[in-house]
């Protein structure tokens, strides 16, 4: 009795250190999207998109610009991102065509990316002609990010269309969360990563082959071909890890 408990207990730490070693990986594969590209984080309220946002601006540990602190370990890292930051304007799209360059006053350091939470709030999909109207450089800045200051903008909301369609179309990765599993002392975080936007829109799912079936495995290639990359994965981080306001509007809206 006593060896099958203990066979018990070795395969739950076992179990348990292999989870911790998927959650660093997947953490270390997190920070490589955000830091290659622009991305999207979206799910329903309360599935933990901001978790995502924290996790990887706690690893990354570079100073950056938000509409919300998310907190550092060290000081002078959070910076207040307003949209005049950056404001490439008089240049549009249409000014590169005609190949016309304004030269503006640089607004923002290198290598500090942007994080927009709640986007669907601040660039929602139904006023996409009032946003191009109002912020005409702003899509011209999200794709020239990398070139303009070595950085990337990200931004999340609850539903992927409800972001500004200019955005939507112009992102590298775009993560779905699915769930936050919360424990004493820790968040288990679980989303679905995507590099196109038609497979993240349709909610795809990712399929597996079974093993030394040369049928699945050639179905398994053309869903993956037609598809992109399509990846679970989740992360896990320490409570005291996360140093957001969870309820930030209520401050900012209600007296």
């Amino acid at each position: 009795m006593e060896i099958i408990i203990l066979i018990v207990v070795f395969l739950g730490l076992a179990f348990l250190i292999f989870k911790i070693i998927q959650s660093i990986i997947n953490a270390s594969d997190l920070k490589k999207y955000f830091s290659n590209g622009n991305v999207i984080v979206f799910g329903a309220k309360g599935k933990g998109k901001d978790l995502i946002f924290q996790k990887v601006i706690n690893i990354r540990k570079k100073e950056y610009f938000s509409n919300i602190n998310y907190g550092t370990k060290r000081k002078k890292k959070y910076n207040k991102f307003s949209f005049d930051l950056i404001d490439l304007s008089p240049n549009t799209f249409e000014n590169l065509i005609d190949n016309q360059y304004f030269k503006i006053d640089n607004k923002l350091n290198e290598n500090q990316d942007i994080y927009i939470s709640d986007a669907g709030i601040y660039l929602p999909s139904q006023y996409d002609y009032l946003l191009n109207k109002k912020y005409k450089s702003f899509g011209l800045a999200y794709a020239l990010s990398r070139h303009l200051w070595n950085n990337n903008i990200h931004v999340n909301s609850q539903a992927l269309g409800r972001i500004w369609k200019l955005l939507r179309e112009q992102a590298d990765v775009y993560i779905k969360v699915r769930r936050t599993i919360k424990l004493p002392f820790i968040l288990i975080t679980c989303y679905t990563v995507y590099d196109k936007y038609s497979s993240a829109e349709n909610d795809l799912r990712p399929v597996r082959t079974r093993f030394n079936n040369k049928y699945s495995k050639a179905e398994f290639d053309i869903y993956n071909s037609s598809n992109g990359l399509i990846k679970n994965a989740f992360i896990i981080q320490f409570k005291r890890s996360v140093k957001y306001n969870t309820r930030i509007f209520k401050n900012l809206l209600l007296k």
